[in-house]
């Protein structure tokens, strides 16, 4: 018999008994000391998460990660899978777009972009609220613009530019609220969140990340 779809954003299953599910929290991202030698910063950003159920086993994602000087916007579909009462898994594609603005005396500058994101989750249950989920993501760069005042520099023939592996543990939390804490390791050639750094590497750079956040 098919257990019922904990409160979970990561987790890989199918929405049966859920048609919404919401998060929202924030993501911490080391600057790796390639771009930034001996200085060391986290850049923090809001998270909100959405999902919408499609069919059966067909659901909608949706993502914004939000600053003041730069944001992303993402969509996608899952398709998923239940294996047995303990694993389940799903796959899917992502579509994000990004912007920023840096701009002070002395800088100027702008950048936008688009990555497609292939994906692929496995879910393991380990109590009926209490779920872990192995998450696995290429990211490819379709479109890169730069721009420092007059300056611009655009990317489009990228395409393959690294990967990120997530894992994620969702549970309850408080008066029956869930929360999600997950680490991601992100290993690539340019990675959005950076673009004022403007790196000018064409070599893979890894960027540890962390996620919190609370089901809505």
């Amino acid at each position: 018999m098919a257990l019922h779809r904990p409160s979970s954003i990561f987790f890989p299953y199918p929405m049966i008994d859920r048609k919404w599910q919401s998060s929202l929290g924030f993501v911490l991202t080391n600057t790796p000391p390639e771009l930034t030698e001996e200085i060391r910063h986290r850049v923090p950003a809001g998270d909100y998460n959405v999902l919408r159920r499609i069919s059966k086993d067909f659901y909608a994602v949706g993502n914004i990660n939000f600053q003041f000087i730069q944001n992303r916007f993402l969509l996608g579909a899952r398709y998923a899978k239940v294996l047995n009462n303990r694993f389940s898994f799903s796959i899917g594609n992502d579509i994000a777009w990004w912007v920023g603005y840096l701009k002070s005396s002395y800088f100027d500058g702008r950048g936008t972009g688009f990555n497609y994101y292939p994906t692929v989750s496995i879910g393991y249950r380990l109590e009926n609220e209490i779920v872990l989920t192995l998450k696995g993501e290429l990211i490819i760069d379709l479109f890169t613009s730069l721009k420092t005042g007059e300056i611009e520099i655009r990317r489009t023939d990228d395409g393959f530019t690294g990967e990120r592996i997530t894992l994620a543990l969702e549970q309850p939390f408080f008066k029956r609220k869930h929360m999600l804490l997950a680490f991601s390791a992100v290993y690539a050639r340019h990675f959005w969140q950076m673009w004022a750094l403007y790196n000018t590497f064409d070599r893979y750079i890894y960027y540890p990340q962390f996620t919190v956040g609370f089901l809505l």
